[in-house]
């Protein structure tokens, strides 16, 4: 990593994951996943494996965490959901700083939207109850037509060009789940170190990594970052609007 001291990377519009990124929500989420898992007569994981369950389509990590085929892992995510509806969703928690990053966003005119994995009613849901829902201009999740971060992103894209946002952009995540939909868009990902990757080289592929909520700040307003060097030692660039 190299080290730039003001680096001027002012983008018009942020995207956010939420689990992991806004939301310490892994109580609730390894909770319910293990109580899915011990309804089915399966064995639950310990708890550095439910951690995995943490950040990825529920679906994907019922099969590559837990190793359930399709159908198994379609009947885990019911059981789970009804446990993280009725009583999961609300033992989330916002990140220490995170309030103060979307405000300080907000009061700067960036356009604000979630593009998250967790279900678009179940994010609406925790983030009112959380307090925040309203410093986001769009809250987008997923559905049954959206089932990756790719899919998810080009919604949140696509509504706020239809409010008339036209600018550079920047998705905030902890996984590379939110790197490969950056990536798939050609926008700028930037890391969240405070998040849940199991394995920091998750991040690498970020163009900026933020250690806390309030760097992040910093680094999404041009205030000032710590950035990853690209390939080949070449000072980061400017990023380009979309």
């Amino acid at each position: 990593m190299g080290t730039i001291a003001a680096m001027n990377l002012p983008y018009g519009a942020v995207y956010f994951d939420v689990d992991g990124t806004l939301l310490d929500s892994a109580p609730g989420v390894t909770r319910c996943v293990a109580a899915a898992l011990s309804e089915m007569g399966l064995p639950v994981e310990d708890q550095a494996t439910l951690m995995l369950h943490v950040g990825p389509p529920l679906a994907e990590g019922f099969r590559t965490v837990s190793g359930l085929d399709a159908d198994t892992a379609e009947e885990a995510v019911r059981r789970y959901r009804r446990h993280y509806e009725s009583e999961g969703v609300f033992e989330a928690s916002l990140f220490p700083g995170v309030a103060d990053l979307l405000q300080s966003l907000r009061d700067r005119g960036v356009r604000l939207s979630t593009a998250t994995s967790k279900t678009e009613r179940m994010t609406r849901i925790v983030l009112d109850h959380l307090g925040v829902a309203d410093l986001l201009d769009r809250i987008v999740g997923a559905g049954p037509e959206r089932a990756t971060k790719t899919a998810v992103l080009a919604e949140a894209r696509r509504q706020l060009a239809a409010d008339g946002f036209s600018g550079a952009e920047a998705l905030l995540g902890d996984r590379i789940f939110d790197a490969a939909g950056a990536r798939d868009h050609g926008i700028d990902f930037v890391g969240a170190a405070w998040g849940y990757a199991p394995d920091p080289a998750e991040l690498r592929s970020a163009r900026l990594v933020a250690a806390s909520p309030a760097e992040a700040a910093l680094m999404l307003t041009g205030g000032g970052s710590t950035s990853r060097e690209p390939a080949g030692g070449a000072p980061a660039s400017r990023p380009a609007s979309s």
